[in-house]
């Protein structure tokens, strides 16, 4: 939902064990050029958001890192990574779910309050979505980092 409010993208979901993901082989970490005109004509696409969950853990606390990349299907370029651990028990991680809290949830879980995101992890992961979603550049930022066609 982040991302999309950027209006940077639309989003299709290629799951990891379907056909079209094993067919292009999308775990491999570099593409040929040939492979990445493969995969623009195939998914109508000019960039693909790959990436994978390093770790996630409910107990004794709410963790997840992420490793994510946008791959430009024209240049093979990476426009966008990110890699990253989010800790429930961090301070600064929670200092940013109360802002999180405050400005995107309002007060629908009082008396937990912003505290739902250490004991929910559905609520959780929207935050670390909705972080996610904001390092990305807008769709201005991203036409500046290709280069011009001649």
């Amino acid at each position: 939902d982040g991302l999309q409010r950027k209006n940077l993208f639309s989003l299709r979901i290629i799951p990891r064990n379907s056909e079209v993901w094993q067919d292009m082989q999308l775990d491999k970490p570099s593409f040929t050029n040939p492979e990445l005109l493969d995969i623009r004509k195939r998914l109508s696409a000019d960039a693909i958001l790959i990436g994978h969950l390093k770790e996630y853990r409910t107990y004794p606390h709410l963790m997840v890192s992420l490793n994510l990349k946008l791959i430009d299907l024209n240049t093979g370029g990476v426009l966008w990574g990110l890699e990253q651990i989010w800790d429930s028990t961090d301070q600064s991680v929670q200092k940013r779910m109360k802002m999180y809290y405050r400005d995107k949830m309002g007060d629908i879980y009082a008396p937990l309050n912003w505290q739902v995101l250490i004991t929910s992890p559905r609520e959780f992961h929207k935050f670390v979505a909705d972080e996610v979603a904001q390092t990305f550049p807008h769709a201005a930022q991203i036409l500046k980092m290709r280069p011009s066609s001649q």
